[in-house]
């Protein structure tokens, strides 16, 4: 092999990484859980009830959360997903329903210590009684985040009041093309525009080294 087509490979090579790099970004389900009893999940005072606001899907009980009315406590409910959170961007969809005509409560969030002030983007439509919202919230972490390497772990807590009352939790069912359970989607992170910048002018470099080498042979 001359010198020449050793230059030309090793520019052919590194171009073609360069074009791989944005692919690995793309977001992939690393899990769809059913949001049924069996499945991992865990609450303080929230109960399992089916009919509550008729099946997102068939043959399978809603999960519901109970505000208790008299003690106004803000229930929760829990799963521990496994591994830890990484740089790169989690989304999160699940169901929320209301089978109540009192007023929808405020609800808090915690993925991996991620809350809903965290998110870069939230979709949380409130649901009117007897009806589904899909709820859809995005994280992106880089490498500053101080949630880095936390468990992955979510909760959800509905908040207490006087004039609030149940909140139905379930998977996402038909309302999202993403999966039927509750969903958690993950994409690596995105190199840096400096990285991929300094990376094409290497490539540049080696092009001009290249040229420069074809015109000393043709000057010999």
């Amino acid at each position: 092999m001359n010198r020449r087509f050793l230059t030309r490979t090793l520019i052919l090579t590194s171009a073609t990484a360069l074009l791989m790099i944005p692919a690995a970004a793309n977001a992939v389900v690393i899990h769809d859980i059913s949001v049924e009893q069996g499945f991992g999940w865990t609450g303080t005072g929230g109960y399992w009830q089916s009919n509550a606001l008729g099946f997102l899907t068939p043959d399978v009980n809603e999960g519901v959360e109970h505000i208790a009315v008299d003690t106004y406590l803000g229930n929760s409910a829990s799963i521990s997903l496994g591994g830890v959170l990484e740089q790169g961007t989690y989304t999160v969809e699940f169901a929320l329903g209301d089978f109540s005509n009192f007023a929808f409560p405020t609800i808090s969030i915690d993925f991996a210590g991620l809350t809903l002030g965290d998110a870069s983007f939230a979709s949380t439509p409130t649901p009117v009684p007897g009806f589904w919202e899909l709820w859809s919230i995005t994280w992106i972490v880089d490498g500053s985040d101080p949630n880095l390497g936390n468990a992955l772990d979510f909760t959800l807590v509905p908040g207490g009041g006087p004039d609030e009352r149940n909140v139905a939790f379930d998977g996402v069912g038909s309302l999202s093309a993403s999966g039927s359970g509750f969903v958690v989607d993950y994409a690596a992170p995105i190199p840096e525009p400096s990285t991929a910048s300094l990376f094409g002018l290497g490539l540049g470099a080696l092009a001009w080294r290249n040229r420069a080498a074809q015109g000393q042979s043709t000057l010999r």
